[in-house]
């Protein structure tokens, strides 16, 4: 960012059988969540268990350019409901209408391509030590 901070983002949305908390297998059966990571503080919403975590990041081990998270607090969000965090039943909703009445998808293939031309700039920048990388969308 023009600041000199340095961010990623993480978002997973996963169904499987692996979870790190098996009582909450049957009802859930899948994760979802967002991770942010900057250049002093990370922070993860788990949108399932509505749930948010703040972690500072501190040198380790001391004396290298390694990093560690380090705890800070969690905060509990289901006092924002449901609808914000997965509401799938919306979203098929849509999707059915727009098949109905004839209309694009909300998200198109241009979409996903010009997002996994993002992912790769960011990959190619990381790999070249956060050199801005320029995109060309072309036909996309």
């Amino acid at each position: 960012m023009e600041s000199g901070v340095t961010a990623t983002l993480l978002s997973s949305h996963t169904l499987s059988a692996q979870t790190d908390l098996h009582d909450e297998w049957i009802e859930r059966g899948h994760k979802m969540r967002w991770v942010f990571t900057g250049t002093k503080q990370s922070v993860s919403v788990d949108l399932l268990r509505k749930k948010l975590l703040l972690n500072r990041l501190e040198p380790y081990p001391v004396g290298t350019a390694g990093t560690r998270a380090v705890f800070e607090s969690t905060e509990d969000l289901s006092a924002l409901g449901d609808h914000l965090f997965h509401d799938i039943a919306a979203m098929r909703l849509d999707f059915i209408r727009r098949c109905a009445v004839g209309e694009p998808p909300l998200q198109d293939i241009r979409d996903a391509w010009r997002t996994h031309l993002v992912c790769l700039a960011a990959e190619e920048s990381a790999l070249q030590e956060g050199r801005r990388i320029a995109l060309n969308y072309g036909d996309a």
